[in-house]
């Protein structure tokens, strides 16, 4: 009888870890990346005189953007470049990273730094039609030895990259493999223990 007892409690427990791995292995394979539409229901388009000129970094800035994440702008004749900074201020498409101009361009936030769009033509982006998103690492950078500046501080990033499926995720392998450990040896211990 209490055979059956500690079976029970094993099969339980090992029903338990299990499921307690899967949760990990699925937070940590980048299943908690998420896709944002610009503009939400507006999309991407020259806003209306009644909005401020800030109209899409407001909607940014109500995001928390990590790397794995995506963008994508709906928009119909109109285009979305990928700039720098001074591009971004100055609205000079002269030389973009990107320029995009399907419609339907998913951009893959695959490195934390700032992201400047802006509108293909002029005159909207001067009225607002551009876009600032600041992308966070998902586990802070560590200190650099010689106390210089974060690579993204000291120089503009890379071009986005679109992406047709889901974004690029970066998986920390150090930090998935230690808690799977820990997990297999904690089920062992309680199994063994009953």
């Amino acid at each position: 009888m209490k055979m059956a007892s500690s079976s029970s409690s094993s099969s339980s427990l090992f029903g338990f870890f299990f499921v307690i791995i899967v949760v990990i292995v699925a937070r940590f394979s980048g299943a908690g990346a998420e896709e944002f539409k610009v503009g939400d229901e507006a999309g991407w388009r020259e806003p209306p005189e009644k909005d401020t000129s800030d109209f899409y970094n407001i909607w940014a800035g109500k995001i928390r953007f990590l790397v794995g994440d995506s963008i994508y702008f709906a928009y119909n004749n109109d285009s979305v470049l990928a700039v720098d900074k001074a591009g971004y201020y100055h609205c000079n498409m002269s030389h973009p990273y990107a320029t995009f101009n399907d419609g339907n361009t998913t951009i893959a936030l695959d490195h934390p730094g700032v992201f400047y769009f802006v509108s293909g033509y002029p005159d909207q982006c001067k009225n607002g039609q551009r876009l600032i998103v600041r992308v966070l690492a998902l586990h802070p950078p560590s200190p650099s030895p010689t106390g210089g500046l974060p690579p993204s501080a000291a120089a503009e990033p890379p071009s986005p990259s679109p992406s047709s499926s889901s974004a690029a995720t970066l998986v920390p392998v150090a930090v998935f493999a230690s808690t799977f450990v820990a997990l297999v040896v904690a089920m062992v211990t309680i199994c063994v223990a009953h």
